[in-house]
Order: C-alpha cells, then sequence, then structure tokens
C-alpha cells in the first residue's frame, strides 16, 4: 500500500510540474502576442543575451542636433532592429517634440514618448525586453495607432541625452517630476489647458496587459477633455479664417 501512496504522489508530482509548465507558457504568449508566437520570444530572447545593443541614433547623427534627424533615424533603425514593416510597428512620429505635441493634439490623440538606451548599466535589457515582447504586441500597436502618436529618442550618447533633458523637463513640470532620465520610459503627454501635461509615467519593463490598462486608464480618464479641447481650437480657427474672408 505504501508503495502505491508513493506511486500516487508521484503521478500528482508528474501533473502539478505539467500544469506550472503551461502556466509559464501561457504567460510567455501573453506576453508576446499571437500574431507574432514564437518570433516575438525569438526577439526577446535575443534582448536579454545582448544581441540588440547598437545605438537606435548613431552618434553621428545626434552630434548634429537635428531633432527631426534624430527621431526619423530612430524610426528606421527601429524597425530594421525588431525585424518588422512599419505596419506592424507602433505609429512613430518623424520630427521634433514640438511638432509631435502639436500634431498628435490636433489629431485628438496623446503623444507617448519613448526613451530608449543600450547602456547595459542604464537598462538596455528591459528597454529591448519592451521593444520586442510589449511595444510590437499586436494589441499595442493597434492601442497606439488609435489613440496615440509615438516619439522615440534615444538617450544612449551625450549629445543626445542633453536634449532629452531639455524634453524630460517640459513634460514633467505638472505634478510628476523626473529628477533625471530613466531607461526605458513611456511618458503619455499632451496639451491640456495651455499647458503641457504628462499624464503618466511608465519605467521599466511592463508586460503589453499591463501597458494597455495604464494607457486604457489614461485614455478612458483624458479624452472627453482633449476632445472637447480640440473642438474648441477648431471652433475658433473657424471663426478666424470666417472672419478673414469678410
Amino acid at each position: 500500500d505504501d508503495e502505491d501512496d508513493d506511486e500516487d504522489d508521484s503521478g500528482d508530482d508528474e501533473d502539478d510540474d505539467e500544469e506550472e509548465e503551461e502556466e509559464e507558457e501561457d504567460i510567455l504568449l501573453e506576453a508576446g502576442d499571437d500574431a507574432f508566437g514564437g518570433a516575438a520570444l525569438a526577439r526577446a530572447a535575443a534582448a536579454a543575451s545582448g544581441m540588440l545593443g547598437e545605438s537606435l541614433v548613431p552618434r553621428e547623427v545626434g552630434d548634429r542636433g537635428d531633432e527631426e534627424a534624430c527621431t526619423a533615424t530612430f524610426a528606421d533603425n527601429f524597425l530594421i532592429r525588431f525585424g518588422v514593416t512599419a505596419e506592424a510597428a507602433p505609429p512613430f512620429f518623424r520630427g521634433t517634440f514640438d511638432d509631435a505635441l502639436r500634431t498628435s493634439r490636433a489629431c485628438c490623440k496623446f503623444l507617448l514618448v519613448y526613451l530608449h538606451t543600450v547602456n547595459c548599466s542604464e537598462g538596455a535589457a528591459e528597454a529591448n525586453m519592451l521593444c520586442s515582447v510589449t511595444l510590437l504586441n499586436a494589441r499595442v500597436v493597434d492601442f497606439l495607432k488609435e489613440h496615440a502618436m509615438v516619439w522615440g529618442w534615444d538617450g544612449t550618447h551625450a549629445s543626445t541625452r542633453n536634449r532629452l533633458r531639455a524634453v524630460v523637463n517640459r513634460v514633467s513640470g505638472s505634478g510628476m517630476l523626473v529628477p533625471r532620465p530613466s531607461f526605458p520610459s513611456l511618458f503619455v503627454v499632451t496639451k491640456l489647458e495651455g499647458e503641457v501635461e504628462m499624464l503618466d509615467m511608465i519605467t521599466g519593463f511592463h508586460c503589453a496587459a499591463d501597458l494597455l490598462r495604464r494607457l486604457t486608464a489614461v485614455v478612458d480618464g483624458n479624452m472627453p477633455q482633449l476632445r472637447a479641447e480640440v473642438w474648441e481650437d477648431q471652433r475658433r480657427e473657424s471663426e478666424r479664417l470666417h472672419a478673414q474672408e469678410l
């Protein structure tokens, strides 16, 4: 009887192990997306192993101080680095931060500022994981295309980091103080009542489900005001143009 009991216990342990393995597989698949399957997990493994270690904005581009060129280079290199098309990637804005803020508001969307680095001591592994697993998740991409524009910035080199500090100072003046840039980070930004507002700050790696919960809360809580202000902007502009015609 004792032997039978031992065999039963062993069988139960094996069942428990199989259930735990299945749960782990479910978690990994949820962190990626069914649309990417093994490709997302392969990118994640490459990121964790340090295979994705080049700056998305080369030093020579950053040293020129051209913000538009930096963001265009960031967007191009993001697609190359992570092996995706523009349709499968977040909607990166190619232009200055001010232009991104103005354009996103005019389109009644939020601006998501993404801060990236490849410096190992500053969160390079987390940054690559965030890109590979979360920002390329199909559900995240669809949500961003509907509700936001993304302004990507690589703060690896001194020249781009100096510009980054100026941007962070602009978006951190309304209740969320950021003493220094942290990588990776996501800032949800918009302009409300004439002031630049940072509505949420998300640092470090987050899975797609966590990020979507945070972004959904921001959109649900602030879209009514943003929509009303954009409508008022359009009404005033229409009146101004009409007055000019008279």
